[in-house]
């Protein structure tokens, strides 16, 4: 049966991490998966596209296609 610990840690050049704290393992191999905690910012900004899109005049208008089912 496999183990997995959750540690926090920091990465160290290219090939070392030091963890913030120790793990019991044999001697053996490991693997280890490395996730970022590093969220990307989106940040919105307000009328950005103002003037660049517009309604068509006939927007409300009833389709052709769907004449049929609204009668």
């Amino acid at each position: 049966m496999e183990t997995a610990y959750i540690v926090k840690g920091r990465i160290i050049g290219h090939t070392r991490i030091e963890l913030s704290e120790s793990i019991p393992f044999n001697d053996g191999e490991v693997t280890v998966i490395i996730e970022s905690n590093k969220k990307p910012v989106k940040r919105r900004i307000p009328g950005l596209l103002k003037g660049k899109m517009r309604m068509m005049p006939d927007f409300d208008d009833p389709l052709e296609d769907f004449r049929e089912y609204m009668e």
